[in-house]
């Protein structure tokens, strides 16, 4: 990772990751890695809010 990466984006493809490896028998990886993407998803269009990425961090 250098200076021309956005973190948005390697944000956005870490979590791709791990919805696709996660086992789907916990909430906070079945549900909250899904809504977390999302979160990230809306700041990468400009559509984020303040508190979704108090809630990411």
């Amino acid at each position: 990772c250098d200076q021309n990466v956005c973190i948005v984006d390697l944000v956005k493809v870490l979590l791709q990751f791990f919805r696709f490896e996660s086992c789907g028998k916990c909430t906070p990886c079945r549900i909250g890695t899904q809504r977390t993407y999302e979160m990230v998803e809306r700041i990468s269009q400009g559509q984020g809010k303040l508190e979704e990425l108090d809630k990411i961090l």
